[in-house]
């Protein structure tokens, strides 16, 4: 229900942002709990988007197999484990880098905010990678993702600019901004 491998990948990510963060190698003491409370928000999220798209995902081969989708989880107990485990906020999947830069520096710094950026602008294209690879099941289920609002060709050109815009980020990123000289 909480998307293990989605979680998964925001943790690793989560640990870059540490060790990018740290000069030296980050505490057992230090890392245990971070990664604790952010795969606890990062489930949460999962879990709300699990009960807003359950109508959708019982329509797509995909994601058909989803708790929520198959009704072997209620709507009730996914709001329970969503309440127990976090919060969602608006950039749960792009913030795990800076949750671990922060956990090692008590401080939110430019850079690990550069990291939030560049995954953040990555995730669109991703998704309409996805799309693209199963337009015929987001057109069924009337899912209004842009390939099925603009099309094909809109949406392959809308990824090979996000794509381009994602290597300018990474280039820019490897120089130091003047501000934390």
């Amino acid at each position: 229900m909480c998307k293990l491998r989605v979680v998964l990948l925001m943790l690793l990510c989560a640990v870059v942002g540490m060790l990018l963060a740290s000069p030296e190698m980050v505490s057992v003491a230090l890392l245990a709990p971070t990664l604790f409370g952010i795969a606890a928000v990062a489930s949460s999220a999962a879990v709300i988007n699990h009960l807003a798209d359950a109508q959708i995902d019982a329509r797509m081969a995909r994601t058909a197999a989803r708790p929520m989708a198959t009704r072997r989880t209620d709507f009730w107990q996914g709001v329970l484990f969503s309440a127990v485990f976090g919060i969602i906020g608006g950039l749960i999947g792009a913030a795990p880098p800076l949750f671990g830069w922060t956990a090692v520096t008590n401080q939110v710094d430019v850079e690990a905010l550069v990291l939030v950026r560049i995954i953040f602008i990555w995730t669109p294209p991703h998704f309409w990678a996805l799309t693209l690879d199963r337009k015929e099941e987001y057109a069924t289920a009337e899912i209004p993702m842009l390939l099925v609002t603009h099309g094909e060709e809109s949406t392959r050109r809308q990824r090979t600019r996000s794509k381009i815009s994602v290597l300018g980020m990474n280039t820019h990123a490897q120089r130091k901004p003047q501000c934390c000289a």
